[in-house]
């Protein structure tokens, strides 16, 4: 079964509720193409945040960032899964008139915009950049 890594803020920020989207949008979707994961909340309980987050950075098969707000966290773990995993990184934005996070083209990495990503959206990136 592939693992995902989903990287966001969590709780409401700008008028986003980041549990819902992860519950109601991409939980669904990834259990619909038969994909586990999920975000380093389990990993606050555990101790070592960092040393678990770099680890799934690393070997998530799937990478999903919300980059709807400007979150400094967000960036930072977006930044390290690149370093080590340019592929199969999937960014997600909330839909707005203008785009407030700059996506470099030179990126491997698929936008997702309006939050409307659905499973079949994950199941044709998952396959198209399966290299």
């Amino acid at each position: 079964m592939a693992r995902a890594f989903i990287i966001r803020p969590f709780g409401t920020k700008d008028g986003i509720n980041f549990d819902d989207v992860q519950k109601n949008l991409i939980a669904p979707a990834l259990a619909t193409c038969d994909i586990q994961g999920g975000t380093t909340e389990p990993f606050l309980q555990a101790g070592n945040i960092r040393a678990d987050m770099f680890q799934q950075l690393l070997v998530a098969d799937i990478v999903i960032a919300d980059v709807s707000i400007h979150n400094a966290n967000v960036f930072y773990e977006l930044g390290i899964r690149h370093a080590l995993q340019p592929n199969r990184t999937f960014l997600l934005r909330r839909k707005a008139r203008k785009l407030q996070v700059s996506v470099p083209r030179k990126t491997k990495s698929r936008l997702i915009s309006g939050l409307t990503a659905t499973s079949n959206t994950i199941r044709t990136l998952r396959t198209r950049n399966s290299t």
